[in-house]
């Protein structure tokens, strides 16, 4: 009897958060992601097959700069609606795909990938307050949990479908079969309802930057919430870029062992997403987010300091699992912070904070490595966690 009860709240649960709109919208989504994920891992082998190492990687690095500049679709989707922006960065990344395939000048593809940037980025954070809009206040957390779970799959799935297709039609026609879906997908946008009003002026752009700003108690709580962020982000990029490298020379996995590793943290993320959000409902956005932040970062340490290669492979997969929990609070927290007609401005601002925050953040992590040893950087990673919290908490 109990278990029928738990299976029909569950049944009546995902009914409610899957409702027309949401559907639509979570298709669009897939298939957004499907269609990038198709090229996007193999994007850097296909450069080198024309460009320099050095050139690669400073395409890549311009996708952050790109990035940085996302608040400014987040300041279009709240002046003018969530879906023209998200029809506009979809367009563009749609675009920059026809662009990849079809031109291999370096100051075109340096174009292109600003432009990338600028899109993925904004896409991302438009979409994610979208979906948190749509959602009901008592299932926001579950939701965005049960969306990001399929989101996460369908990025799991489409790069094996993406290697068989470049195999057999070569990059630039997957990269062209990319556009067309991408544009495809736009279709299921048709009969899902904007969450803001569309009457707003070309002169009232600026106005979502002014909502941030007039408000005392707001500003002063998305301010910390920023700081927490950036914190985090900076102690955290110390380390993670080097984690491979660290498996190998310090924990001394071999190949498989580091490939297990990845592959275990892979399929431990993607129920973390539904949990966080379950967590969230019940405990509070703050709580599970303080939570999931700060025993991700004591696992990476623990693993840092594992005894037996079992223990730190461990170790990842649980912090993966832990660290992607942060998902749903993260979003409903910062719906609830700022103000509705500020909403895309503060997700968007978000991202272009963070990115500047990690500029140094694998320099410094390089140098520590060589100064006070590789496991020692974990434990500094650890004092930003805590820090991080300490703002985190002001937030209320």
């Amino acid at each position: 009897m109990n278990l029928y009860l738990i299976k029909k709240c569950m049944s009546n649960g995902i009914r409610e958060i899957f409702n027309r709109e949401m559907e639509m919208l979570t298709l669009f989504y897939s298939l957004y992601t499907f269609s990038v994920s198709l090229w996007y891992n193999f994007l850097s082998l296909y450069l080198g097959l024309f460009l320099k190492t050095e050139e690669v990687g400073l395409l890549f690095s311009l996708l952050s700069i790109g990035g940085m500049f996302s608040f400014v679709l987040g300041v279009f989707a709240d002046s003018f609606g969530r879906k023209p922006a998200i029809i506009v960065s979809t367009l563009g990344t749609a675009g920059i795909a026809v662009v990849l395939g079809f031109f291999k000048d370096i100051y075109m593809l340096i174009i292109a990938f600003l432009i990338l940037g600028l899109c993925s980025q904004s896409l991302r954070s438009v979409l994610r307050v979208f979906i948190a809009e749509k959602l009901p206040e008592r299932l926001k957390g579950r939701g965005i949990g049960v969306i990001f779970t399929i989101i996460a799959l369908t990025a799991a799935i489409a790069p094996g479908v993406g290697g068989i297709l470049i195999g057999a039609h070569g990059f630039p026609n997957v990269l062209l079969f990319s556009f067309f879906l991408m544009i495809i997908s736009l279709i299921s946008l048709t009969s899902v309802r904007e969450t803001i009003s569309m009457m707003k002026r070309p002169h009232n752009a600026v106005k979502p930057l002014k909502a941030l700003a007039l408000v005392p108690k707001l500003r002063r709580s998305l301010v910390f919430y920023y700081v927490a962020w950036c914190i985090y982000c900076f102690g955290t990029e110390m380390v993670i870029p080097y984690v491979s490298l660290f498996a190998d020379k310090v924990l001394e996995l071999k190949v498989d062992e580091i490939g297990l590793m990845f592959t275990l943290s892979s399929l431990l993320a993607l129920p973390s997403y539904y949990v966080g959000g379950a967590l969230a409902d019940k405990l509070g956005y703050r709580l599970t987010l303080a939570m999931s932040l700060g025993t991700n970062s004591l696992l990476l340490t623990l693993m840092a300091f594992s005894p037996h290669k079992g223990m730190a492979i461990a170790c990842w997969a649980l912090s993966s699992f832990v660290f992607m929990a942060h998902e749903s609070p993260e979003i409903s927290l910062l719906i609830e912070l700022a103000p509705p007609e500020a909403r895309s401005t503060a997700m968007s601002l978000l991202g272009t904070l963070i990115s500047l925050a990690v500029i140094p953040s694998p320099l410094i992590g390089g140098f520590l490595w060589s100064l006070i040893g590789p496991r020692s950087v974990y434990l500094v990673m650890c004092l930003f966690s805590f820090f991080s919290l300490v703002f985190l908490a002001l937030t209320k």
